[in-house]
């Protein structure tokens, strides 16, 4: 039988039955369905990050995969850099909306005389 009540275990989590009893009650956890413990939603403390601090970080984990010489840790930074500049409302843009920065991205241009423009 496979869990399917969306609570962030996935799908095809099995459902695991403990027993007959009632789960003794922990805080901040619930039982859902029979099949596993997951938080309860709460609304006692927030987790956040200022966005500067996120920036910042984010190019900092980026450097270090970068230079990596784990190929899965150099793959890794793609996501980082969609974070930074392609994604709907980029960190860049959301950081540089207090500083009001021009930002531009020179590229390189890699002439190949095989390729002609048409």
């Amino acid at each position: 039988m496979l869990a399917a009540d969306g609570c962030g275990a996935g799908s095809a989590a099995p459902m695991i039955r403990r027993s007959s009893r009632p789960p003794e009650s922990k805080p901040g956890v619930r039982e859902r369905d029979g099949c596993h413990d997951c938080p309860a939603p709460t609304t006692d403390h927030k987790v956040t990050m200022d966005v500067e601090q996120l920036f910042v970080r984010t190019l900092a984990d980026l450097e270090h995969r970068t230079v990596a010489t784990d190929e899965y840790a150099v793959l890794m930074s793609a996501g980082l850099l969609r974070k930074l500049l392609m994604e709907s409302t980029t960190l860049v843009d959301k950081v540089n909306s207090r500083y009001k920065l021009r930002i531009r991205y020179p590229m390189n241009v890699i002439q190949n005389p095989d390729i002609r423009a048409s």
